[in-house]
């Protein structure tokens, strides 16, 4: 990295357990940092995703929902380092009580909360059952209003896709709707570069980032004690329950895109866009920061 290039990044993440055990060795400082200077941020996604559309966006780099990359492409390319990806699984669509027994068919005309209009569950849920009404929240609020009656069901992601309750019940996973349906994995979020850094600093940040992943996954029980100390506090989750989240979304897919994942992401995006519901992505090759 030459001297006349800046050595402070702002790295924003959510405080949820694959992203804070992913991102752990970096804050840590258990790995070879090259000379830079991180300043670490921790909000919810969708904030995240909030700030990356502001005019100010303030982080180099920054967690996503892969669905928020149509509307900031202009100010940021897509790393594809440290993605939650759900192959046969993922978000839980959740039905209030007195619905159990609905069939998928069925749910055409119910009002679905969802987590945001530029979150991936909310692309997915359009493109696979479009006959609904979505109702954007944040995700906190979702099992309240499916309580209260003001929805008949929500799309639960982070942690609260595994968890239960005693008024609503899964009636179907997102993440086995959307392979039925595509034959493909379901991207759900990623990490975003900012596109003006130099591209020495791009691939380097990349291979920071890689690094970190690799030693969370090789010293794996440290980084889960480590997360249930900075991980998301709206839950109350064991040790236990996170290995097991970390299991689904932290895996080779975090390492790098696979073709599967690119193709994936190309599906989400063109579909999405033939929906109204976002701008078309033109360039997503280009625009992927890879090894």
């Amino acid at each position: 990295m030459s001297s006349d290039i800046s050595r402070k990044i702002k790295i924003a993440y959510s405080p949820d357990s694959d992203d804070a055990f992913m991102m752990g060795p970096m804050e840590t400082k258990a790995i070879d940092l090259r000379g830079y200077a991180f300043e670490f941020v921790r909000e919810d996604i969708q904030e995240l995703n909030s700030f990356a559309l502001s005019e100010e966006a303030p982080f180099d780099v920054t967690a996503i929902s892969i669905a928020a990359y149509p509307f900031i492409q202009s100010k940021y390319k897509i790393l594809d380092i440290g993605a939650s990806i759900g192959d046969a699984y993922g978000p839980a669509v959740m039905l209030g009580n007195e619905l159990e027994g609905t069939e998928l068919s069925q749910l055409r005309g119910k009002k679905i909360a969802v987590p945001g209009l530029q979150t991936s569950a909310y692309f997915a849920a359009k493109i696979c059952f479009p006959g609904n009404e979505f109702v954007p929240m944040s995700f906190l609020d979702i099992l309240p209003a499916i309580k209260a009656g003001d929805v008949d069901g929500g799309i639960l992601i982070h942690e609260l896709q595994m968890l239960e309750c005693d008024f609503a019940y899964k009636a179907f996973d997102l993440g086995v709707i959307w392979k039925n349906k595509t034959e493909l994995p379901l991207p759900l979020g990623t990490n975003a570069i900012r596109r003006s850094l130099p591209k020495p600093v791009q691939k380097d940040l990349r291979e920071i980032m890689l690094a970190s992943i690799d030693h969370a996954l090789e010293h794996r029980d440290e980084y889960l004690s480590y997360i249930q100390k900075v991980g998301n506090k709206d839950f109350a989750w064991s040790k236990e329950q996170d290995d097991a989240y970390i299991q689904r979304y932290v895996n080779e897919n975090s390492r790098e895109f696979t073709p599967e994942v690119q193709k994936a992401m190309s599906y989400l995006f063109e579909h999405a866009h033939a929906l109204g519901i976002c701008p078309q992505v033109a360039h997503l090759k280009e625009d992927l920061i890879h090894a």
